[in-house]
């Protein structure tokens, strides 16, 4: 730390980063990260760190206001790091999330001018969630059940998240209070001991019911019963599954799964299309925005395209298969790539279910499964792909490039890696089209995007 780091400075705040944190410069041109400063604001701050290049401070007060600063609904935001900018009214947040993706693909994509449309804003900026993933810790006489504090491994005690989108604050209570009762003893991280590691809970809109899943190192009778009858009591927990992982570090959970009481899936139904989720599935966290993103998906792959009930489709890390369910209706085949054994099975019964006979998924990982396809000859010209955060790999961009793909839809949930991967994408002979950013997580920073690819 320099000797500048307990000087006061004035930073005027010019972006706002992944974290949430404003971003500006002091007089020094160093750049600074202060959290809860807002574009636009002009602030006195403490420098808490500093090095080369950077700083890091902390607000001591602001001078100038943001007019899109309001009062946050949470009670522990900032304390707890399940959102990031719940202190930005929700117009600026929408209009963040646009540039965001602009600034990414003109700084990271060198893509000029890029033709990004407006942000799609949520029709629910909060109540939208459907998945609560929370870490238990402390001990079995005081636990503390709730998401981590910005940047650590400490849970914060949660009473009521007002972004979830069911009733959750009595579950939690019940939980805690049968942790104590029952003496469960709770995970020690440091000490790789114990037995109660999180609690997720999962809810379909459709049913209005919840899944409880509750992650143990090992499997014992004895307290899964105990957490199943804290639970029995709640007519919306349909299930109750315990999960097993005994794997040190930020994995959540392991491959087995064991049902304890009730049903171990829930039904949900985007733009008709049946789905199961089960514990470990993918399904996204805003169930209506999700109908929103697939549809502008769905729009984009079959815009212009005149005879694709002749052409065959291939959707990789394709999830239960939603969208590939709604590709189906309009092309001749698709074929859908995943990893997760769960979501493929999801998908199969899936279309068991619909009757559709034009549809294949397979259980592989994405680029070899798109490679396989080159070497047989089954790849067609059109193509959909929803990567996790970490975009695509190079290997797997290489196979697109040496691909007949002319067509091609890329849904990002991180605009700097999509940015990335468009910028290779280019280089490999392909024109990018529309570029749609759908916000699908309100009150934080994260956005995703379609964007369409041709040649």
């Amino acid at each position: 730390m320099t000797s500048d780091s307990k000087k006061e400075k004035i930073v005027v705040c010019r972006d706002i980063g992944e974290a949430g944190e404003g971003i500006g410069k002091p007089e020094d041109g160093k750049t600074c990260f202060v959290p809860g400063l807002l574009p636009g604001e002009t602030a006195e701050v403490a420098i808490t760190h500093s090095s080369a290049s950077w700083s890091r401070a902390r607000i001591s007060g602001i001078i100038t206001t943001s007019p899109g600063r309001c009062t946050p609904r949470c009670g522990i935001f900032g304390t707890c790091g399940g959102c990031q900018i719940q202190h930005l009214d929700y117009t600026y947040q929408v209009r963040f999330k646009t540039e965001k993706v602009r600034n990414c693909l003109i700084k990271i994509g060198r893509i000029q001018n890029p033709s990004v449309q407006d942000c799609l804003p949520s029709a629910e900026p909060y109540g939208y969630r459907n998945k609560l993933t929370l870490p238990v810790q402390g001990t079995s006489s005081s636990p503390v059940i709730g998401f981590y504090k910005p940047d650590s491994h400490h849970a914060v005690p949660l009473a009521h998240c007002p972004v979830a989108a069911f009733p959750h604050q009595p579950i939690l209570d019940a939980v805690r209070n049968v942790i104590t009762s029952g003496k469960i003893p709770i995970y020690q991280e440091g000490k790789r001991k114990g037995l109660l590691r999180h609690l997720i809970l999962r809810y379909s809109e459709t049913e209005n019911k919840i899944l409880a899943v509750a992650v143990f190192t090992k499997w014992d009778s004895v307290f899964a019963a105990r957490i199943a009858d804290a639970l029995a009591p709640f007519e919306n927990v349909k299930g109750i599954v315990i999960n097993i992982n005994n794997t040190p570090g930020n994995v959540i959970l392991g491959k087995k799964y064991i049902p304890v009481r009730g049903d171990c899936f829930l039904s949900e139904s985007i733009l008709g299309i049946p789905s199961v989720i089960r514990a470990g599935s993918f399904s996204q966290l805003n169930t209506r925005q999700a109908a929103l993103l697939y549809r502008t998906t769905l729009d984009c792959i079959t815009r212009d395209v005149h005879s694709n009930r002749d052409e065959k489709i291939t959707e990789l890390f394709c999830g239960s298969g939603i969208i590939s369910f709604l590709a189906a209706k309009k092309f001749k085949k698709i074929t859908g790539i995943e990893n997760s054994p769960e979501s493929v099975e999801t998908a199969r019964e899936t279309a068991s279910q619909l009757g559709l006979d034009n549809t294949e998924f397979i259980c592989t990982d994405a680029a070899a499964g798109f490679k396989n396809q080159l070497q047989n000859g089954t790849m067609g010209k059109y193509l959909i792909v929803n990567p996790p955060r970490k975009g695509l790999s190079e290997d797997l961009i290489n196979s697109i490039g040496e691909s007949n793909v002319k067509k091609m839809v890329y849904i990002s949930c991180k605009p700097s890696t999509l940015a990335r991967d468009a910028a290779l994408l280019i280089e490999k002979g392909f024109q990018h089209g529309l570029i749609q950013p759908v916000d699908m997580f309100p009150q934080t920073t994260h956005v995703e995007t379609v964007m369409e690819f041709y040649r």
